[in-house]
């Protein structure tokens, strides 16, 4: 487990920094978004472990119940264990319309397990948002921002995208 320290130099201390694992907490070397975190961490788990499934999870959320929580994240773990190539996305059951959350469009099947995501939907304006719940949770469900992959697949990700978010 790694986890990122957000904001460089910018101070405080990472929310789970814990003294006997030093070695396992990175300092983002300066505030760069969300994709730059993830490139940074994947980069240094390429060098650690060639074969580490990389799970990016936010430090915002209260999920329960955990144990179910925990069944859902060891099934998105076990897919990426099974097709290296994919990368899992975790949808929220949408509970009404919001314009706070990007939606992802859901797809056909990829196992008895998953879907694969049709097109992920930016935050939508309000009737937007209301066709989407109004379509139901088998083909809209709420972007948690959290996912699963094998780290070569999330670093390539990384890379193409890092011309659009670098900053000089």
């Amino acid at each position: 487990m790694l986890c990122l320290r957000g904001g460089g130099a910018r101070g405080g201390d990472p929310p789970c920094s814990a003294p006997a694992w030093p070695e396992q907490f990175l300092g983002e070397p300066c505030g760069r978004d969300t994709l730059n975190a993830v490139g940074f961490s994947a980069a240094v788990l390429v060098r650690r472990d060639p074969e580490a499934i990389v799970g990016v999870f936010t430090a915002d959320h209260v999920i329960e119940p955990v144990d179910q929580f925990q069944t859902i994240l060891s099934a998105g773990y076990a897919l990426v264990e099974q097709h290296p190539e994919a990368l899992v996305t975790f949808g929220i059951t949408p509970t009404g319309p919001a314009t706070a959350y990007g939606y992802l469009e859901l797809g056909k099947p990829f196992d008895r397990s998953a879907r694969r995501v049709r097109q992920f939907r930016e935050k939508p304006d309000l009737e937007t948002a209301q066709q989407y719940f109004a379509a139901g949770p088998t083909k809209f469900l709420w972007n948690s921002g959290m996912l699963s992959g094998g780290r070569t697949l999330c670093w390539s990700a990384c890379a193409a995208t890092r011309r659009r978010t670098t900053r000089d």
